[in-house]
């Protein structure tokens, strides 16, 4: 478990290289914030991963402003940052 106690926020989670993107980062360990625009598909993932996964909807318009992802991952424990 490679990322045990770590969080990710995966934009663009909900489909596609990012949905699997999520699975494999849950399958080894991190909590993960999935974030994209499709509602839909966002909560129906974190539905079926069974998982404490959080589900962030987030608009492009937003991309350069933290807020919204970062609630999320600071409700989901600690964030830390790359050096």
């Amino acid at each position: 478990m490679r990322l045990r106690n770590k969080i990710a926020v995966v934009t663009g989670g909900a489909s596609g290289i990012g949905e699997a993107t999520v699975v494999d980062m849950i399958s080894e360990g991190a909590r993960v914030v999935i974030a994209d625009m499709d509602e839909q598909l966002g909560e129906a993932l974190a539905l079926k991963l069974n998982d404490p996964t959080q589900w962030q909807a987030v608009e492009p318009r937003h991309a350069l402003r933290p807020e919204p992802g970062a609630d999320a991952a600071g409700a989901a424990g600690e964030v830390e940052h790359p050096a």
